[in-house]
This record gives C-alpha cells, structure tokens and sequence, in this order.
C-alpha cells in the first residue's frame, strides 16, 4: 500500500505566502539555511514543521507566528 502525505494548513499557508512573495522553494530555502530537498519535502507534507524552521518563515515573510498557526 503507498503512503499518502497528508498537507497540514500550516504548510498550505506556507505555500501561499512563498507564491505571494514570487519566490522559489529554493530561495526560500536558501534564505533559513535548509536545503532545498528538505523545503520541497516540508511543502509535501514528508517532513514535519519544526518550531525553528516556523521561526525563521516568519521573520523571512515579516509575519507573525498566528498567521501561519491559526484558522
């Protein structure tokens, strides 16, 4: 049987935010030190959000942490 990732809406916020900016999975991983594999990997649901690396997405975006945590 395949494993499905299941995409929390933190993630799919994360998304909007980086397509909002215009950036690439790249330039946002380069940005808080992760690499590029392991950004696409969050995107996808394979890896989980960890609290630094929501720290960092939310200085990289100027956002505070509510807007990518709440309903």
């Amino acid at each position: 049987m395949e494993k499905t990732n299941k995409i929390s809406i933190e993630v799919l916020k994360i998304i909007a935010l980086r397509k909002a900016a215009g950036k690439t999975q790249l330039q946002i991983a380069n940005s808080i030190g992760m690499s590029r594999t392991n950004y696409n990997n969050l995107e996808k649901g394979i890896i989980p959000l960890k609290l630094d690396v929501l720290q960092k997405l939310c200085t990289f975006f100027n956002v505070h942490s509510s807007k990518i945590l709440t309903f």
